[in-house]
């Protein structure tokens, strides 16, 4: 009836020596003196197909080792924690055979009621800290070489109080409606039913109609439950194994069908995988089904009016909740979105080159280099983004803007273009004396040399021409220069004279 993480069993964080790999951890709550039955699907782990009939299943049966004196039958067969030592794993035990995929055992609950557990409220709570006296079973298939068993617990727990209705949220309900029934003690480890109960006329017999249970508080003060498919008006039932509450206020089921939720959802946020996010509305605690974009997401009912959502893995940034009912779909305006990114960029590039930044959730709505000069996205898909840099952009960090906020690349260096020579004059000159004046473009910054001899650049350069005197050391070469976009160099040779 149960499962848990077999990784933390007992709060220990992890299997230690006792749990094999890929060990799954059940458990089930019992009334002291019950008797129910346990049983086991056996399909072959490949191809997922049905044990062959009269397979043999071999349950080894012990008692947990936090104290327990936990007694039962299993199958005829009598475990006894006490007698056989607190805590064995092997008192005793019990095979069975296959027959239709299935092994199924009769197991009779044997302790005391002062030896019983607390019951913690829910089916599903994890019995971890409540140092319960429990049984174990662990099953092996014949013809397996080694068996990663299923350990079930199986614990003998305190009946709750006696359960309480004081009011409903509401006194009729359309089919699929969401509707909360508040009270005390209305949770219950062992189980709890809800019906919708119409007492017998002069002329009609009693009616009592099973109700869906969606959700219960943690504290047992409220169950969310489904109006049924009825036209009935009568009153809520809720039975736990302490006894039967019914409620004092009328309530009229019809079998209209119900509206569809709706959401209040103030505004788009950031949300990680695995995080919850908490939806509130109208009839929210109906939903049957939850996406975020096209990904089914996982969600728990707080009330008629609130569930609680895990966000999915694969979810893609920028999507919107879609909520289904009984009643139709709503759909959020406002989006969800996971932060952003970088797992690479371009580090570098001349104005009109394209740069390419590739990590998760970076679908951009604003690019920014430095200079404060944008660029538009060319590709744009939340894990590729491309764009071209823009004309006067500086070298700096990117700023991208997403849905999710913002994020920056490491500095991008911004690289001039190549510089030219177009033209120089005089053609020829002396050494020391004779002024030369270089024309071409992007020539600011440059370092130039005559041959291989250095020149000195005149006050005044700029990105289309500078001048020199020709040193007294140079000899006739060509003119090259160089700049942070690269190396030209003139087509003819300034002709150098004493």
């Amino acid at each position: 009836s149960n499962s848990f993480d077999g990784t933390h069993v007992w709060g220990d964080g992890g299997l230690g020596a006792w749990f094999p790999a890929n060990t799954g951890y059940f458990a089930k709550y019992v009334k002291v003196g019950s008797t129910f039955t346990l049983r086991y699907a056996v399909t072959n782990a490949t191809t997922g197909a049905p044990a062959a009939n009269g397979t043999v299943v071999k349950l080894r049966l012990g008692t947990g080792y936090s104290g327990s004196n936990a007694k039962f039958t299993v199958g005829g067969v009598v475990v006894d924690g006490l007698k056989a030592h607190n805590g064995a794993l092997d008192i005793a035990t019990k095979s069975l055979v296959v027959s239709g995929g299935y092994v199924t055992v009769s197991v009779t609950s044997n302790d005391l009621a002062e030896d019983a557990t607390e019951n913690p409220g829910r089916a599903t709570a994890n019995p971890d800290g409540l140092n319960p006296l429990f049984m174990q079973i662990k099953p092996e298939v014949d013809g397996n070489s080694t068996t990663n068993g299923d350990w079930v617990n199986i614990i003998a727990t305190k009946a709750v109080a006696a359960p309480t209705i004081s009011s409903t949220s509401g006194t009729s309900g359309k089919k699929g409606q969401a509707i909360d029934i508040v009270g005390t003690n209305l949770a219950d480890a062992m189980g709890v039913s809800v019906s919708l109960f119409t007492a017998a006329t002069a002329k009609t017999a009693a009616v009592t109609t099973p109700v869906t249970i969606l959700g219960v508080s943690a504290d047992g003060t409220r169950l969310t439950v489904l109006s049924p498919n009825v036209s009935q008006k009568g009153y809520f039932k809720v039975t736990t194994s302490a006894g039967t509450a019914t409620g004092t206020t009328a309530f009229s089921a019809s079998t209209t069908a119900t509206s569809k939720p709706s959401l209040t959802f103030p505004a788009s946020m950031v949300k990680e995988v695995g995080s919850t996010l908490t939806l509130t509305g109208t009839n929210l605690g109906s939903a049957s089904t939850v996406k975020i974009g096209t990904v089914a997401a996982a969600f728990t009912v707080v009330d008629a009016s609130t569930i609680k959502v895990t966000i999915p893995v694969a979810v893609v940034s920028g999507s919107a909740i879609n909520v289904t009912n009984a009643g139709g779909t709503v759909t959020s305006t406002k989006l969800i979105f996971q932060a952003p990114v970088i797992t690479t960029a371009t580090s570098s590039g001349v104005v009109g080159a394209t740069v390419t930044v590739v990590g998760k959730n970076i679908k951009a709505t604003a690019i920014v280099f430095g200079g404060n000069k944008t660029a538009k996205p060319v590709i744009n898909d939340g894990s590729n983004l491309t764009f071209v840099v823009p004309a006067g952009a500086t070298t700096g960090a990117i700023k991208i803007t997403t849905g999710g906020g913002d994020i920056f690349t490491s500095s991008f260096t911004v690289v001039p273009p190549a510089p030219t020579v177009a033209s120089f004059t005089p053609a020829s000159g002396r050494k020391g004396s004779a002024i030369v004046t270089v024309k071409g473009t992007n020539l600011l910054g440059a370092t130039v040399t005559v041959g291989s001899v250095a020149v000195t650049l005149s006050a005044g350069a700029t990105a289309t021409s500078f001048k020199f005197v020709i040193p007294a050391t140079a000899v006739t070469g060509a003119i090259r220069v160089t700049t942070a976009g690269g190396t030209a160099t003139s087509a003819t040779n300034l002709t150098v004279t004493n």
